[in-house]
């Protein structure tokens, strides 16, 4: 992941802290160039997950879209065999993922890094305000913007390598993600044909 993606993440994150600390400083209609960058990644993701669907691979973007679309999810390593359901193999090594109290799918456990990293890019606003909702319950004061903004902005806070893990979670699913349509154009016999 490039050093620019790190530094818009932070960017982003930054902002989110303020807007969580400051609402009413939120900023105008104009979204900055973080947000912006944060929009466009997964709408590239969802366009990679459209053309899982065109090229014939819907439960593959089914699984993906349910770990997305899931406000909690767990990712509970099991050893026993199984049918993946991103891919239909039996393996013998499974993951377990919990999408709700009802529901669970089981995949691969190689498959861990990205549908982990999926659902931490997908929700990263999310997994952030209850981090700041939290360390302010904490202190038991509210934060400040100029503090908010020093949580992930200073090496020494914890906040400051955040940017780099949903750098890195964004990094895995794009590698992925790329891997799988380069796979997916190989056997259909067309270069481009799932365009």
């Amino acid at each position: 992941m490039t050093e620019d993606a790190v530094a818009l993440l932070r960017e982003h994150l930054v902002a989110l802290a303020v807007r969580t600390a400051a609402p009413e400083a939120a900023s105008g209609p104009a979204l900055p160039a973080s947000a912006l960058f944060v929009n466009a990644q997964r709408a590239q993701i969802a366009t990679a997950l459209q053309r899982f669907e065109r090229a014939g691979q819907a439960r593959l973007s089914s699984v993906c879209r349910q770990i997305m679309g899931a406000l909690a999810c767990s990712f509970e390593p099991r050893a026993q065999w199984g049918v993946c359901a991103l891919t239909g193999r039996t393996v013998r090594a499974m993951l377990l993922v919990r999408v709700s109290a009802e529901e669970h799918i089981n995949v691969d456990s190689k498959f861990r890094p990205f549908l982990l990293g999926l659902w931490h890019f997908a929700h990263m606003e999310t997994i952030e305000e209850a981090r700041l909702d939290a360390l302010a319950s904490e202190t038991g004061d509210a934060w400040d913007r100029s503090r908010a903004a020093a949580f992930y902005t200073d090496a020494e806070e914890d906040g400051g390598c955040l940017a780099a893990a949903y750098a890195t979670s964004l990094h895995v699913v794009q590698q992925v993600i790329a891997t799988t349509l380069r796979t997916l154009e190989c056997s259909s016999g067309a270069p481009g044909a799932t365009d």
